[in-house]
């Protein structure tokens, strides 16, 4: 009986991997993240604490418009000024079109958007860490992969209007 191992390093080619059609799914999502941020008559950009809000461990539970899907909201601010909002969309949407294949399972957001559309508000949830983010748009949910490269803008225009980030829980902090 013979037996043969090789062992060896495979390379996934760039028109393989990721497939076409998970190319035109991100880019759509792009699309339609990009579409509404610019649409929105009012944006707030939102400093969120990464742990969870839960009701066995957090007393009192904030009100509900202290969080934002389950996240309890660490600071605010509106932004009006138009080049900071092209910013933010750009970089989200540059963020969704180039986000890795297979992001991570966890979700430990710190950065979101509100916004204000008429009657409707759209929340955008990110965690860069773990290179995750959601929409919901009315009844309409979309999750998201995007890239960290987003986050440096998001943190400059955090600071810009005195915002601050917050930690990352332990668990987290051995990741890159």
């Amino acid at each position: 009986m013979m037996l043969i191992v090789a062992s060896g390093c495979v390379q996934q080619q760039a028109d393989v991997f990721p497939t076409q059609e998970m190319r035109t799914a991100r880019g759509k999502t792009a699309t339609r993240v990009n579409a509404k941020i610019l649409q929105a008559s009012g944006l707030e950009l939102i400093s969120l604490d990464p742990a969870l809000v839960e009701p066995e461990r957090d007393h009192p539970i904030p009100p509900p418009s202290e969080m934002i899907d389950g996240f309890r909201i660490v600071g605010r601010t509106t932004i009006s000024d138009r080049s900071e909002i092209q910013q933010l969309a750009e970089a989200l949407k540059d963020g969704i079109s180039q986000g890795p294949p297979f992001p991570a399972g966890c979700f430990f957001p710190r950065h979101a958007l509100r916004l204000f559309a008429g009657k409707d508000t759209v929340r955008i949830v990110i965690c860069f860490h773990c290179e995750n983010g959601h929409m919901v748009a009315g009844a309409a949910e979309y999750h998201f992969a995007i890239n960290r490269t987003g986050e440096a803008v998001f943190d400059r225009i955090f600071a810009e209007h005195g915002l601050r980030k917050a930690e990352l829980p332990a668990v987290t902090r051995s990741k890159p």
